[in-house]
């Protein structure tokens, strides 16, 4: 801690402490009511949040096709988006030529209309807001009746020089009278295209983690044409899934520094593949339909990564009062917990340090204390941390300066006189380093309440808990947070705590990591802040 951590500290307005907050670590206090359910105390005036969620990107892509001849509609055309954002998603035109797509996320993608009798069309297109996107098909001329076949293995070198053959690798015809027809290669590498028109053709291969190969054939006969495809010589493997249920999440678009882009699979497999390395992370977004745009950061090549997203659905105005401020604020490791089981007593609700007085917490009454804490913690932490750090009780000489603002621990002790001078139950404070990552926390409750048998004494406990973890209120919805402390854990706490220890601290809104300056910051002059109620 800094040397001037141990001065008292003089209250500030809530203004000054929120500017603190973008620029130093801040320790919050708050303080919750002491009324008992028959005189409720009304909550405080919700705060307008500064900036609501973005709306996620959700575009549609819609047109006609029609002959180029006389511009009569084409029924029954199969358009199709074969790259990029949607892939693999088909639509066909009704009895007046028109196709849909809906909730597309931005991005680039490769239309492709094939038709009965005519000649196929392909369209590179950028979303970015509704398009439309009409086609005029030309005519197709009159094909030899013969037809012939194309086979083949699609191989590639793998470690150690080793020709393995390449599932799931896409197989497509460039040129030709047999332009735009596409396969995928089986479990054992193997691809078969049938009822080709005889002529020539160029074939192009692409799969993750090998440089693309094409070959120029001649459809005479039925031919056989192999591939061994060179691997490329960095890749980072991953998957994507949902923040809430851990489902894959396919159709998600990334794109990253230097061109890169790719979507994963139905499973939420993804591969980043590169030409070349690079020493630092790079940054990358990930898109797709009914989630919120992540921005973050990842090595390639590099270990293989998970990367959860956050449904749109979400409440994110919620979550940012919890935990962001602006930064995500939470401890990177089970914090210990320290129990001063001499009553101290209360001077102000900035006390750095309290009197021991001869009152002290039984034995029955600690035990009693430490249980609701262990309950509370798995709850509070999206199960990171099932328990403490570390335990220990203590004990003060009566008379004794029992220090409270203590780094490493969450410090709680009971305190004569909170409620009487305050009209509160308890208070709560965090300390945290410049980059959100909380290194200490305390807890101070009115021994009088805690023995007054409410039926508040454990949403209290677990709401100051909340507090000595990094937590501030939330107005914007019912929460364990809400500053009357009368709830224990919602389902959208549970879901908000999941969500925040998936993040590294310093995460900001909607879904944006620290960048390479704060990856590789130096933490450091970590203060508590003045009280904030």
């Amino acid at each position: 801690m800094c040397s001037s951590d141990r001065e008292p500290w003089r209250p500030k307005t809530r203004s000054l402490a929120l500017l603190a907050l973008a620029f130093v670590a801040c320790l919050t206090l708050t303080a919750c009511d002491r009324r008992g359910p028959t005189t409720p105390t009304p909550p405080p005036e919700p705060s307008i949040p500064s900036n609501d969620p973005p709306p996620v990107s959700s575009y549609s892509l819609t047109g006609a096709v029609l002959a180029a001849a006389g511009g009569t509609p084409v029924t029954d055309a199969r358009v199709e988006i074969v790259e990029g954002v949607g892939e693999g998603a088909s639509a066909t035109t009704d009895r007046d030529g028109h196709y849909t797509f809906s909730a597309l996320a931005s991005g680039d993608l490769v239309l492709r209309v094939t038709a009965p009798g005519y000649l196929p069309q392909t369209a590179s297109l950028t979303i970015h807001g509704d398009l439309i996107r009409n086609f005029d098909l030309a005519v197709a001329p009159a094909l030899p009746e013969e037809r012939v076949s194309v086979t083949g293995v699609v191989s590639g070198i793998g470690p150690g020089g080793a020709i393995v053959p390449v599932a799931q690798a896409r197989v497509s015809i460039e040129s030709g009278p047999n332009n735009g027809l596409r396969t995928t290669t089986d479990g054992d590498g193997r691809f078969r295209f049938d009822d080709l028109v005889p002529g020539e053709a160029t074939l192009e291969v692409t799969a993750a983690g090998y440089v693309d190969q094409s070959r120029g054939v001649t459809l005479g006969d039925d031919e056989t044409v192999d591939f061994t495809l060179a691997s490329l010589p960095f890749a980072t493997n991953g998957r994507i899934v949902d923040a809430m249920t851990r489902a894959g999440l396919g159709n998600i678009t990334i794109t990253g520094e230097g061109g890169v882009m790719t979507t994963s699979d139905g499973s939420g497999a993804f591969q980043l593949s590169v030409t070349t390395g690079a020493s630092t992370p790079q940054l990358f977004f990930f898109n797709g339909p009914g989630v919120m745009e992540r921005q973050t950061h990842l090595r390639v090549p590099g270990a293989d990564a998970e990367i959860s997203l956050i449904p749109a659905s979400f409440d994110l105005t919620a979550f940012d009062q919890m935990f962001r401020g602006p930064l995500l604020r939470r401890w990177t490791f089970a914090p210990p917990l320290l129990v001063e089981q001499r009553v101290l007593q209360f001077t102000d609700a900035n006390m750095a340090a309290g009197t021991a007085i001869a009152d002290a917490m039984s034995d029955e009454e600690a035990d009693s204390l430490i249980g609701d804490f262990e309950w509370a913690l798995p709850q509070m932490t999206g199960g990171k941390f099932n328990g403490f750090g570390g335990l220990d009780r203590q004990t003060a000489a009566i008379g004794t300066t029992v220090p409270l603002l203590n780094s490493g621990v969450i410090t709680v002790a009971w305190v004569k006189g909170l409620t009487a001078a305050t009209g509160f139950w308890g208070y709560g404070r965090w300390l945290n380093e410049s980059d959100g990552t909380v290194v200490g926390g305390l807890v101070m409750l009115d021994v009088d309440f805690q023995r007054s048998g409410s039926a508040f004494l454990r949403s209290l406990r677990t709401h100051e808990l909340g507090h000595a973890l990094g937590y501030d209120h939330v107005t914007a919805r019912p929460s364990v947070m809400n500053a009357a402390a009368r709830l224990e854990p919602l389902p959208l706490d549970l879901d908000a705590c999941a969500v925040a220890f998936e993040r590294r601290p310093g995460n900001r809104s909607p879904d944006i990591d620290g960048d390479l300056v704060s990856l590789n910051r130096l933490r450091g002059g970590a203060r508590w802040s003045p009280p904030i109620r």
